[in-house]
């Protein structure tokens, strides 16, 4: 019974902690296999530490500086190689308010490859400014690995295993975002 305790203690632990608040995809390098089977976990709590709301603040600018000529040591090079072939996933990123052209376009890509239309656009405002002005709200963050875990649940297979550049140029940012501290 007291064992029982000592792990259920350290499970809760683990879900609180920096660290827990991460990404199951262990690369997130690839096509849609990656999407399959790894979901984001984390808790807003996690992130609301003022040692983490300085590291998503740290990541955040690391990618909006982000180039291919310039990539920063907490991000990987994938990351930059995934907002080159997809400019527009790393605007809505940016952008405090999103142009409607610019979500419509992320709209009309995702549910032609077979995301539903609700959970696109529900993806596309959480998303929308998540890393504007260099910092990362927590609740923010959590509202975006909610819908985009939603959008990966709701999707065609065909989208799966066949995502658009633009959601996996998305998928490596939210993997940025929520790695462990180093």
């Amino acid at each position: 019974m007291t064992l029982r305790f000592l792990f259920v203690g350290l499970f809760t632990l683990l879900l609180a902690s920096p660290a827990a608040a991460q990404s199951t995809c262990s690369d997130c390098v690839g096509g849609g296999s990656d999407i399959a089977g790894a979901l984001f976990q984390g808790s807003a709590n996690a992130w609301a530490t003022p040692e983490a709301r300085a590291q998503l603040n740290e990541r955040a600018t690391a990618l909006n500086t982000l180039s291919s000529d310039a990539t920063a040591p907490s991000i990987a090079p994938a990351v930059a190689d995934a907002f080159a072939a997809a400019p527009n996933a790393r605007a809505l990123l940016m952008q405090t308010h999103a142009l409607p052209e610019l979500k419509a376009d992320l709209h009309s890509e995702w549910t032609t490859r077979g995301l539903p239309a609700a959970e696109a656009e529900a993806l596309i405002d959480a998303l929308s400014g998540l890393t504007a002005k260099n910092r990362v709200e927590p609740e923010a963050l959590q509202t975006s690995l909610d819908a985009y875990n939603a959008a990966v649940a709701a999707a065609a297979p065909t989208f799966v295993t066949d995502p658009a550049p633009s959601f996996l140029a998305l998928r490596h940012a939210l993997a940025a975002l929520t790695q462990a501290a180093p």
